[in-house]
């Protein structure tokens, strides 16, 4: 088979991988793992789409920014810094041609790069160990990372930038063995473009010109081809400092969404607890245990072929070698100073070591000698598509365990909150550019999205951000109606007396500011609704039916619950007679005293024995005081009730084994 032929043998068997990996995820919202940062970049292509394709003007749809304010100060634009945004703009572009704003267009496009990526990197392979099998072999080491898998067809600039690097070795590479000005050309402008947009990507741009250097003053290289490299650097260097000028002026003027601080451990003894943590959280992620045994028996093929060869290698190995180890060092110095990034964002990951493994690979490879007997090639690509199996099965399980979502899965739940957003305020009149104030964002760019307006978002909800954000200037603001109690009126319960509901489509909530006396029930719309069910346990009169784990101080008359106890009070209906209503609204409300730790109010729903709702809060959100009572009140909201067999149920769980006292304890359907 011609090398031509292997060259389109590898893309057709790379794309049908991809596929197979991605086709049910390639039109799906931003959301689970790291849902925040991905819907942030999606919030860009949205942006350059809205704003007239204005390059040097990214924005968002937020309004104040998290640096270097952490969300506290409001601007008069949703204007952002950013690392140089091409892999936002041109899905922008094509957004705006085809009039289709989906994420499918975003996710395809980053989709397609990786494919690129891909199949160079298995021109890379060819390049240095000339035989398709071990190339393939390294290809689908990358291309079943789970990690890798996951951000595919995702919204962060790594995967195209990835793909950038991949391409500038191997024109760099390609070089070493048929000098061209246009190959290395090719790649300085591809390794430029890869650290332009993720800075990280600076490492394998500076380990390329550390090998030059090396090059030049150890192996004496011509003086006229070093001459052609100089003024390359140059511009490279040029280049990106000068975006990353221009990226520091946007982010002083305007603020950012984005991270361009450095994150190192503050001690060793740190350093330690954060590399625990971090192959805790992520070696499974990085490779499976497949994968490492695949890399593992590469290296000693590559110790074995040592220990009979010594240390013949062509010019190519050594030159791809000392790359590697540059590049390593670079990628190693980066993780420390991002260390602390590390722990929850995996994709940092990608951002360094991903590239020198997989290049290592290619490496261990290039010592193998493969025999040219049929047999034993025919062996060997049943051998290789046998271990394909088990690492694409890997991938696709992984792809669907991060998809993994529940009752708490506060991302997921915002998403479907806010679902139909935009159609809800088009149908109050609320005008496209009206500003809205979103209380309890989670995600800050999630919200704005799926409303298509711009605004400010409160991401924690205290007392004192609470207080500040709702003095801003704003047009309407926006509750997600099941956290409102819980979230927002436990910490803040003058602000219904600030703003008033004008609508509700049962998720969330339309509001305008308007100051009046009203009370909680006043402001829910429900003090002029009547409970169609309610039930209560005051410690004074009996019990309804339905209430158990209940132990009274016969002396004070209210219930308690002891340290040996794990579940305290508890409430069950599989009974209720409004299954047909389509929003459920339940209210909580009773007297707790103690400070608690580890003890939660739980509300849930089983449907045919499999849980429909679960709703969890720590008592410890609302209670401050020790040895005072204090009223607690919760809303939730259940969905609708399909199943005849069905249960409703309301406790304490008493995971920290801790005494709790409480009275007047009410329940009300509405």
């Amino acid at each position: 088979m011609s090398n031509i032929k292997k060259a389109i043998l590898a893309i057709v068997i790379i794309f049908a991988i991809g596929i197979s990996l991605q086709y049910k995820y390639i039109a799906e919202f931003p959301s689970h793992v790291h849902a925040w940062s991905q819907s942030d970049r999606y919030a860009l292509a949205l942006g350059f789409e809205r704003n007239n394709l204005n390059f040097f003007k990214p924005e968002t749809f937020v309004m104040n920014h998290q640096f270097p304010d952490k969300f506290s100060k409001p601007h008069a634009t949703s204007i952002t810094s950013v690392d140089f945004p091409i892999n936002d703009y041109i899905p922008a572009v094509v957004m705006k041609i085809t009039g289709n704003s989906s994420p499918i267009i975003f996710r395809l496009y980053v989709f397609l790069i990786s494919i690129l990526g891909l199949w160079f990197l298995y021109k890379l392979a060819f390049l240095i160990n000339k035989d398709f099998r071990l190339s393939m072999l390294v290809v689908i080491l990358a291309a079943t990372s789970p990690l890798f898998v996951y951000y595919q067809s995702g919204f962060i600039p790594t995967i195209p930038s990835l793909t950038a690097a991949i391409m500038g070795f191997y024109f760099y590479l390609k070089n070493t063995i048929q000098p061209s000005q246009k190959t290395l050309i090719y790649s300085y402008l591809l390794l430029t473009l890869a650290a332009l947009c993720r800075t990280s990507f600076l490492i394998p741009l500076l380990a390329v010109f550390a090998v030059d250097f090396f090059s030049f003053f150890a192996q004496n290289t011509g003086k006229k081809e070093w001459k052609n490299r100089i003024p390359m650097m140059f511009v490279s260097l040029l280049t990106i400092g000068g975006f990353m000028l221009y990226n520091q002026y946007l982010r002083n003027k305007f603020g950012s969404l984005f991270l361009q601080d450095l994150m190192p451990p503050t001690s060793t003894t740190e350093a330690k607890e954060l590399l625990y943590l971090i192959q805790s959280n992520w070696k499974w992620q990085y490779f499976s245990k497949v994968h490492y045994f695949v890399f593992a028996v590469l290296f000693l093929a590559y110790v074995f072929h040592f220990a009979k060869n010594k240390y013949l290698q062509s010019i190519q190995q050594k030159r791809l070698l000392f790359l590697i180890s540059v590049y390593t060092i670079g990628a190693i110095i980066f993780a420390f100073a991002m260390l602390k990034q590390f722990v929850a964002h995996d994709y940092y990951f990608l951002d360094s070591l991903f590239l020198p493994i997989i290049l290592g690979s290619i490496y261990f490879t290039s010592h193998i000698k493969m025999s040219s007997n049929k047999q034993i090639q025919i062996f060997s690509l049943v051998v290789l598509l046998i271990l394909s199996i088990p690492l694409v099965l890997i991938a696709k399980k992984s792809q669907e365990s991060r998809r993994e979502t529940g009752t708490w899965d506060r991302t997921q739940t915002t998403i479907n909150n806010f679902e139909g957003a935009e159609a809800f305020l088009d149908s109050l009149n609320v005008d496209k550019s009206a500003k809205i104030l979103v209380l309890d964002a989670y995600a800050p760019n999630i919200p704005f999205i799926l409303m298509n307006r711009k605004g400010y978002a409160v991401m924690t909800t205290s007392r004192a951000n609470l207080k500040n954000a709702i003095s801003w200037d704003y047009d309407y603001v926006v509750i997600q109606n099941e956290y409102f109690v819980s979230d927002i009126y436990s910490e803040y319960p003058e602000i219904i007396t600030q703003i008033e509901k004008v609508a509700d489509n049962g998720r969330i909530s339309l509001c305008v500011r308007k100051s009046g006396k009203r009370d909680l029930a006043d402001f829910l719309g429900l003090s002029d609704k009547t409970p169609v069910f309610k039930t209560t346990f005051s410690f004074d009169n009996s019990a309804d039916v339905g209430w158990s784990n209940t132990k009274v101080d016969s002396t004070e008359s209210f219930g308690y619950m002891e340290s040996t106890d794990e579940f305290g009070i508890t409430y069950k209906n599989n009974h209720l007679p409004f299954k047909k209503a389509t929003v459920l609204q339940v209210t909580f409300r009773g007297k707790i005293n103690q400070l608690i730790k580890e003890c939660e109010m739980v509300c849930s729903l089983t449907e045919e024995n499999k849980t429909s709702y679960y709703v969890s809060s720590k008592l410890s959100d609302y209670l401050k005081i020790t040895d005072q009572w204090t009223e607690i009140r919760l809303l939730y909201y259940l969905p609708t009730i399909n199943a005849q067999n069905h249960e409703f149920a309301w406790y304490l769980w008493n995971r920290g084994k801790e005494k709790v006292a409480y009275d007047d304890v009410v329940i009300e359907f509405y």
